[in-house]
C-alpha cells in the first residue's frame, strides 16, 4: 500500500523542537544539516502564492486596464522583490560534534561547538496585510569574546524535517534564570 506521509506544519515542528532560550547545549549526538531554498518555499506555500498571484493579476488588470504595459512593469517589480526576499532567506547550516558551519548568502561563519550556548526556535505573532500569522525563526546563541551573540535565521524556506532532525541531535538542559534563583 502507498501511504502518503503527513506533512508537518510549522506549529508541529515548533512543538517538537526546543523553543526555550533558557537552555544550554550539553551534547551533540550526530551530524545535521538544514538547507533553505526557494523550492521548499514553493512546495510549502504553493496555494497561498497562487491565490496571491491571481488576486494581484485581477487587481492590476482592473487598475491598469487602459495601459496594459504597466501590468508587466508591476509584475516585474514584484518579481524583483520576490528574488530579493529569496536571496536574503537562503542559508545552509551544518552541525557536527566539533563545529556549526553557517553559510548565509555569501558569508560563512564557523562556530566551535564549545562556544555554542543554545539553539532554539522562536515564534512571533504578526500581521501580514491585516491577516494574523505566526513567523518562526531559528535562533543560535553563542559566545564570542566572552559575550553572547545571537544569530536569527528565518525558517520560511527551510525543510521542516531537517529542522526536527537538527533538534533531535542536540541534547539540552534548562538553566536557571534570575527569576528562578
Amino acid at each position: 500500500m502507498n501511504k502518503k506521509s503527513k506533512k508537518l506544519s510549522m506549529k508541529e515542528v515548533y512543538n517538537k523542537c526546543n523553543h526555550d532560550k533558557y537552555t544550554q547545549i550539553t551534547e551533540i549526538k550526530g551530524k545535521s544539516e538544514v538547507k533553505s531554498n526557494y523550492k521548499n518555499f514553493i512546495i510549502n506555500y504553493k496555494i497561498p502564492m497562487l491565490i496571491t498571484f491571481l488576486i494581484l493579476l485581477a487587481l492590476f488588470i482592473y487598475i491598469f486596464r487602459n495601459n496594459p504595459i504597466l501590468i508587466l512593469y508591476c509584475f516585474g517589480i514584484i518579481l524583483l522583490f520576490f528574488i530579493f526576499a529569496i536571496y536574503n532567506c537562503t542559508y545552509k547550516l551544518r552541525l557536527n560534534e566539533k563545529t556549526l558551519d553557517l553559510q548565509i548568502n555569501f558569508q560563512r561563519t564557523q562556530i566551535k561547538t564549545d562556544d555554542l550556548v543554545t539553539i532554539y526556535l522562536s515564534s512571533e505573532k504578526t500581521r501580514f496585510l491585516g491577516v494574523p500569522m505566526y513567523s518562526y525563526s531559528l535562533n543560535i546563541i553563542y559566545a564570542y569574546n566572552e559575550k553572547p551573540m545571537l544569530i536569527t535565521i528565518p525558517t520560511v524556506m527551510s525543510n521542516k524535517k531537517q529542522i526536527v532532525k537538527l533538534f533531535s541531535n542536540i541534547e539540552t538542559e534548562k538553566i536557571k534564570t534570575e527569576e528562578e534563583k
